[in-house]
């Protein structure tokens, strides 16, 4: 398969197809749907799928003989690959005017299906990207567009339920807000002379957002990493659950897609025997 073949589906498309292939992450594709109908409308599966499967026998993408389904041999392929992948990652991207993002990496040995959907198309596209997974946390990197800012050294600590807080409000833009929940943790006013310049961050951020790798199948994942975009410095932030507490790290755009792979290549060595 050309590895920069790539097939366009809607959120509906796609929570069917990977409900079709009983594919595990076609629960929380099929809520993105569901979030797109209206509210209290109920509609039998028949009714709701049969519209979907058409759109996609009218694009060409499967068949229908009796009831039976035929998929396309790519669009199969690239289903089949979702579903026997040995890990996977997930990206959740927000920005401050309310558009999100969620990008799937789907990885099985050097081979990567990515997967990725935005609110501002409402679209899904499934890319395989056979060069591997460098290739594709380059294309996560570029597709966040995180602020060009000055490199900075050090490191804050903070409270775990401090960084619940200030994830949710980053939801909720509030800068008096932001402003008091941080204040509110003497760790991390003492914890590091960085404390004004996270701050200025939170009170101006672009976007926000998560990253965790996780072994299909298993319980295996990496600590999920929180990270926030903003003209005054990009942090991302690692909770440490031994001691209860969150680190946070200024990062430039370069040291934020290395942590990416750094956390991806670190949870797949699990894959591999010692």
């Amino acid at each position: 398969m050309s590895s920069s073949y790539t097939v366009q589906l809607t959120a509906a498309e796609a929570a069917f197809l990977f409900q079709l292939m009983d594919i595990s992450e076609g629960e929380a594709w099929f809520k993105i749907y569901e979030a797109n109908e209206e509210r209290g409308k109920e509609i039998p599966p028949e009714q709701r799928y049969a519209p979907i499967a058409k759109g996609l026998e009218d694009a060409g993408l499967l068949a229908m003989e009796g009831r039976e389904i035929i998929l396309d041999v790519v669009l199969l392929e690239l289903l089949n690959s979702c579903k026997y992948s040995s890990a996977v990652t997930i990206l959740r991207s927000c920005t401050a005017q309310g558009q999100s993002s969620i990008t799937y990496g789907f990885i099985s040995g050097t081979q990567v299906i990515e997967m990725k959907w935005s609110s501002e198309t409402g679209e899904v596209l499934l890319t395989a990207l056979e060069e591997g997974l460098e290739t594709f946390v380059s294309r996560m990197g570029d597709n966040l567009l995180l602020p060009d800012v000055e490199e900075q050294s050090g490191r804050i600590s903070m409270e775990r339920e401090t960084l619940n807080r200030l994830v949710y409000q980053l939801s909720h833009p509030d800068d008096k807000m932001l402003q008091s929940i941080l204040q509110n943790d003497q760790i991390a006013q003492a914890s590091s002379p960085l404390f004004p310049a996270l701050m200025e961050a939170c009170a101006s951020a672009r976007q926000q957002g998560t990253f965790e790798a996780v072994i299909r199948g298993t319980e295996l994942r990496s600590a999920t990493v929180y990270y926030i975009g903003s003209p005054q410095g990009n942090w991302l932030f690692i909770q440490d659950a031994e001691r209860d507490l969150a680190q946070g790290y200024p990062v430039t755009e370069p040291e934020f897609i290395q942590t990416v792979y750094l956390i991806t290549t670190r949870t797949l060595s699990a894959l591999t025997p010692n």
